[in-house]
């Protein structure tokens, strides 16, 4: 169906067209495909239409409504419309690029719901229809996905949650057996494990783990993250040192090279205080109490850094990290067998190998503070890592795909403990099987590094100029015309490109709850509905804390029996 003409070319890839009154409503909406001739009248160039500029010409010219006589009956009209080219067809296939331009004057057609169809079915796994052609489905290429990694960035409320749980769950029922990892900053996805058996949810014990069975009726695996798996940067962060402690800094990073590379250099061994060697709370404050000096001598930075210690052992939040039972008793076993060394990375591998099982694994972390967030995530991600390293290096690929939801926190404009390895990960993942899902509500606020490592993108409504400017600074398949055009998407509507689909789409996304019956956590209050019913019957007032006797037999298990 012809629409118009090409009225102008600017710069690579961007055409204008003018269209007739009569056919504006076929393709007066952001979206609309349309196809044209290029130069050379033998290639087919595709394109999608990203703005608009309609003009009455003679309101124009004569300025003043009132001294036209017959207005009513007579309208002269431009119809402007920016066209960006983004794929064209070679062979039977439509491949992405501008081989040539197209010349003005050339006649432009309606690409037909048929022909989209046949060039947006060829992916893996739907996640929506056309905005502007609403039975035509969207399938994504997983390999195009994982490959370049992805980004998910929108404003609060735009359907961002919404997107990735159908994103997972749509390639949970896809593949047999997918390999991916959650990291759920705020426990929203826990959901997910009532829509299949191959998901697990791992929570740390305590308050998290209480809240996610009352609200959602699933029994969390406990997550254990010792405190002696963490590196120096990391432990610097649940500690609370910043840059200004120098003393203590400097005290901790002593006492863990005494505990992490000194005892153990006789013994043959080559470590770093990065690596994941035992210890325990009370070693580490000894440590620091030498390496602040002794008798008169000793520096008071050094008692204070002990004080924070002990408050972490004390904080019961925590206790997933500063008493983990069962790594703790699985070291014990390994250390009568072989020496410490070989015991703690024994437990070190399992710890990681357990993440790496078919399925889903989500870390629910809701309720822990940011700083704690960071330093489990930069511990489990070098975790992972490490496995990934190890298994190409024997000619094997882990292929995982691992989501950061709320990715600001992990790998910030400035500084995080998580961000080196998110960011080493974002750049060498690739060539070691390991793929990056990153989702963020501030785009401004996340690392234009790892933004430019994402060669796909999903970007849903963003309102925000300086999101917008830092999307159009750190993605190379983004123009101008496509980020302005995000604060008028509509909920749940957004925009898609990169290599998991053939030409960038305006994407409707599918309803979680309608697709597979469930609601996400992450939903906003109905204070209309709360408000018009009865005042709520009872108050829960917390309890004070019991204290806990630890049995053999009772004890919860962990995740690696849940895998034997």
């Amino acid at each position: 169906m012809e629409i118009g003409r090409v009225i102008g070319v600017y710069g690579r890839n961007i055409v204008k067209i003018s269209v007739p009154d009569h056919l504006l409503p076929e393709v007066a909406r952001p979206g609309v495909y349309v196809k044209m001739a290029g130069a050379d009248g033998s290639t087919t160039l595709y394109g999608m239409i990203v703005g608009f500029n309609m003009l009455d010409e003679l309101y124009r010219r004569a300025r003043i409504i009132e001294e036209l006589e017959g207005y009513e009956e007579f309208r002269p009209a431009r119809n402007e419309m920016t066209v960006h080219i983004t794929g064209y067809l070679s062979g039977q296939t439509v491949s992405k690029g501008v081989p040539i331009l197209p010349k003005p004057g050339e006649k432009v057609y309606l690409v037909s719901k048929e022909e989209l169809q046949s060039i947006f079915d060829k992916g893996d796994v739907s996640i929506g229809v056309l905005s502007s052609s609403p039975n035509v489905e969207i399938k994504i290429d997983v390999n195009g996905m994982c490959t370049r990694h992805t980004a998910v960035l929108a404003m609060t409320g735009a359907g961002k949650s919404n997107t990735v749980a159908v994103l997972i769950a749509s390639l949970l029922k896809h593949f047999k057996n997918p390999r991916i990892i959650i990291v759920d900053t705020h426990s929203e996805y826990i959901p997910l494990a009532r829509i299949s058996n191959n998901v697990r949810v791992l929570a740390p014990k305590g308050k998290v783990t209480d809240l996610i069975k009352a609200q959602y009726q699933v029994d969390p695996i406990p997550l254990e993250v010792p405190l002696w798996i963490l590196g120096v940067e990391e432990i610097y962060n649940i500690l609370g040192l910043d840059p200004r402690a120098t003393k203590q800094r400097l005290y901790l990073r002593q006492a863990l090279k005494t505990l992490r590379v000194e005892r153990y250099r006789e013994k043959g061994y080559d470590l770093t205080a990065d690596d994941p060697i035992h210890f325990t709370l009370e070693e580490l404050k000894i440590a620091v109490i030498n390496a602040g000096g002794s008798g008169r001598t000793r520096d008071r930075s050094a008692e204070d850094l002990c004080l924070k210690i002990e408050d972490l052992s004390e904080e019961r939040e925590l206790y997933f990290m500063t008493r983990a039972e069962y790594l703790e008793d699985k070291f014990s076993d390994y250390a009568k067998k072989t020496d410490e060394v070989k015991a703690s990375f024994q437990v070190y591998g399992d710890f990681a190998r357990s993440l790496l099982d078919p399925g889903l694994n989500i870390i629910a972390l809701g309720g822990l503070s940011s700083e704690v967030q960071a330093s489990i995530v930069s511990a489990l991600l070098r975790a992972l890592w490490r496995i990934a390293v190890e298994q190409r290096f024997r000619g094997e690929r882990v292929a995982t795909l691992v989501v950061l939801e709320e990715a600001h926190i992990y790998a910030p404009v400035g500084w995080s403990p998580s961000k080196q390895i998110v960011e080493k990960i974002a750049k060498e993942g690739r060539k070691f099987g390991v793929s990056l899902l990153v989702v963020s509500q501030r785009p401004r606020e996340l690392s234009q590094t790892l933004l430019a490592q994402c060669g796909n993108l999903i970007a849903l409504r963003t309102v925000n100029p300086s999101d917008q400017e830092h999307i159009l600074r750190s993605m190379e398949d983004v123009t101008r015309d496509t980020v302005e055009s995000l604060p008028g998407l509509q909920t749940g509507e957004a925009l898609v490109s990169g290599p998991m689909l053939p030409l960038p789409a305006l994407v409707k996304i599918f309803s979680f709850k309608e697709v597979f019956h469930e609601e996400l956590g992450g939903k906003d209050v109905d204070y209309r509905e709360a408000w018009s019913t009865e005042y709520m019957t009872e108050i829960v007032i917390p309890s004070p804390p019991e204290q806990t006797t630890l049995v053999e037999t009772n004890k919860q298990k962990s995740l690696l029996d849940f895998n034997n």
